[in-house]
Parts: C-alpha cells; sequence; structure tokens
C-alpha cells in the first residue's frame, strides 16, 4: 500500500497534475454566498470584473449594478456594497442563515484590513430549476434611530435621479 501510495505521487509530480475545483452553480444559498465571496476576497479590481459573476445575481439586480459601475463622474455607490465599507476586505464569517420557502438571508461579518468589520445581510431568492440568485443586499441602520435599507432600492434610486 505504502508503495502504492508513493508511486501515485511520484506520477503527480512528474505529470504536474493539478486538481482545480470546477466552475460550478451552487444550488443552496450558502453555497452561493460562500462561492461569491471567495471571489470577491480575491478580486482587486471586483467592478471591471463583476460579469465574472453575473449568474451569481438576478438579472435585474445584476444590470442595476453594472449601470450603477458604467457611470462616469460623479460616483452612484460611494462605498464598496459588497462589504459595507470603504476598507479592503480580508474575510467574512457567515451568521445564521433563515431560508424560508423560496427566499434566503445570510448574515454575514466582512474583515476589513485596517480593523473593524462590515456587517450586512445577503438576500437570495429561489427561481425555477432550483437556482439561487443574489436578489439584495440588506444593510444595518446607518444611524441609530433609523431603517435598515436595500441596496436595490437605492440603487434604483440613485439611478433614477440621474447620478
Amino acid at each position: 500500500m505504502r508503495k502504492l501510495l508513493c508511486f501515485l505521487l511520484a506520477v503527480v509530480a512528474v505529470l504536474g497534475v493539478q486538481y482545480t475545483p470546477a466552475q460550478s452553480e451552487p444550488n443552496d444559498p450558502v453555497g452561493l454566498t460562500v462561492s461569491f465571496y471567495d471571489w470577491y476576497l480575491h478580486q482587486r479590481n471586483y467592478s471591471s470584473h463583476l460579469s465574472q459573476q453575473k449568474n451569481a445575481f438576478s438579472s435585474d439586480l445584476y444590470a442595476d449594478l453594472q449601470r450603477a459601475y458604467s457611470i462616469k463622474g460623479e460616483a452612484v455607490l460611494d462605498f464598496d456594497p459588497f462589504d459595507n465599507a470603504q476598507d479592503e476586505p480580508t474575510g467574512y464569517k457567515i451568521g445564521e442563515v433563515q431560508v424560508r420557502f423560496t427566499t434566503a438571508v445570510v448574515p454575514l461579518l466582512v474583515q476589513l484590513r485596517h480593523g473593524g468589520q462590515g456587517s450586512l445581510t445577503v438576500v437570495l431568492k429561489q427561481y425555477p430549476g432550483r437556482q439561487w440568485k443574489i436578489t439584495d443586499f440588506l444593510y444595518p441602520p446607518l444611524e441609530k434611530g433609523k431603517k435598515s435599507w436595500y441596496l436595490h432600492s437605492f440603487l434604483r434610486q440613485q439611478l433614477k435621479s440621474g447620478r
């Protein structure tokens, strides 16, 4: 058995065989969230490469994000919508996931390079064919006494006002 294992390791070393996970469409809300945030953490300029994750988003959220990132001049988004901060993310933790019928919410704490963390909730919907998509991001209130707010509503308002 030991000789077989040594032989297989030698073959792998000589041939340079390496395992690369296939690009798959996770069909559960946690899997999709993990897949997206693993990609996001390794992107330096995610807004330019968002098309790589097009299938992770609902078509209307993806279209509004693309439109917001394509506007020149005054920024529609003055923060990173995926970590709810203006700092570089270094990691994330998933909180208690709630799934009800075809809707899921995945709470996240995103660790930031200069300390602290961003807090947000990823909202997902299950579409026909059992495929989950990110439909929105929910952020905690900006100030005490204010309400939580959704990215998609904010984007629609900003884009409608011509920003």
